[in-house]
């Protein structure tokens, strides 16, 4: 591989007169300064680039396929458009610089500084970026589908309609980060911090939150159908017009949650805990409630229809205008609990399992 210095480099720059992109494929261009200067459009395949700063440098619509770049200094350089894909990027630094609309398809950014990073729009499929630091990026409508974020600290970073599909967040700390409408579907968020992040009309179907810091978070109209929610805390999540069809979340503690017109159909929430919880309008169908506390839940004009109560807790709950159609009372416990206006047609179950509710203008 040839070695260049800064010197040749501004040569071959001044050469072209700045109307030919300079050809500096597969060139030693190791430790090098090349800050500041302008790369534009320039040929850098396979380029070894080990060590060198290109501080501030231009760096748009350049071809660095596959280069060698680890330990370099990109801070606030224009990448714009820059094809970067496959390239060796380990420990570099990369704050403040523009990558918007960038290609880093199954590049190498494994523990790299990206704070204050334009990457909205850029192409980082595959991409591995272990132990990151995008504090604060812009990645707003980025792809990063199937890209590997364990550890990332992604704190206050935008990624609102971020495509994310089947990436893998373990662990990464996604506090106060903005994925409004982000498509994580699949993603790995096992232990992932979402403390106050906005995850509002994002989609989570199938994702693993198993562990995961929920507090404060806000999924409202979310999609979190058949996520892994095992060992989260959804006390303090804003889940308000979410979508859990089909979740387990067996024994968790919701009391007290905001989870108006929330769909639980056909989830299993055995033994969870709702005391409390405000349920109004919420699709409580074919949900599993057995052995589920209730006590002063607000349930009006849920629906709750074929749902299995059996040894369920509704304690002063409010049941008004719900909807109990077809479903077994038998086994719940019902002391105060408010029927006023509940549709209970087709219900069944012993008087005396019911006989301490009140009933007014109840149908039956």
């Amino acid at each position: 591989m040839e070695s260049i210095t800064r010197e040749l480099v501004v040569e071959l720059i001044n050469s072209t007169g700045g109307k030919a992109k300079v050809d500096l494929m597969k060139k030693d261009l190791q430790q090098a300064n090349l800050s500041g200067l302008n790369l534009g459009s320039a040929n850098l395949i396979e380029a070894d680039l080990r060590g060198a700063k290109l501080i501030g440098t231009d760096l748009s619509f350049a071809t660095l396929t596959k280069a060698w770049l680890n330990r370099v200094d990109l801070s606030k350089a224009n990448l714009y458009r820059a094809d970067l894909c496959g390239a060796r990027l380990c420990d570099a630094d990369l704050g403040g610089a523009n990558l918007e609309f960038a290609e880093l398809n199954e590049a190498n950014l494994e523990r790299s500084i990206l704070r204050d990073t334009n990457l909205n729009s850029a192409m980082l499929n595959g991409t591995l970026l272990k132990s990151v630091d995008l504090s604060r990026a812009e990645l707003k409508a980025s792809t990063l589908r199937n890209a590997n974020l364990e550890r990332a600290t992604l704190q206050g970073t935008n990624l609102e309609n971020a495509n994310l599909r089947d990436a893998n967040l373990e662990n990464a700390n996604l506090r106060d980060a903005n994925l409004k409408g982000a498509n994580l579907k699949n993603a790995n968020l096992k232990g992932a911090n979402l403390k106050n992040a906005n995850l509002e009309g994002a989609n989570l179907e199938g994702a693993n939150l198993e562990g995961a810091n929920l507090e404060g978070g806000s999924f409202v109209c979310a999609n979190l159908n058949m996520a892994n929610l095992k060992g989260t805390d959804l006390r303090e999540a804003h889940l308000n017009g979410a979508t859990l069809k089909r979740v387990n979340i067996e024994r968790q503690n919701l009391e007290g949650a905001n989870l108006r017109y929330v769909s639980f159909e056909g989830a299993n929430l055995q033994g969870a805990t709702f005391q409390g919880a405000d349920l109004e309008r919420a699709d409580l169908h074919r949900a599993d409630l057995r052995r589920a506390k209730f006590q002063r839940a607000n349930l009006q004009n849920s629906n709750m229809c074929h749902a299995n109560v059996e040894g369920a807790n509704f304690t002063e709950a409010n049941l008004r205008s719900a909807y109990l159609m077809d479903t077994d009372l038998t086994g719940a416990i019902w002391t105060g609990a408010d029927f006023k206006h509940a549709n209970l047609r087709g219900a069944t179950g012993k008087k005396e399992d019911i006989e301490d509710g009140i009933f007014k203008g109840s149908h039956d």
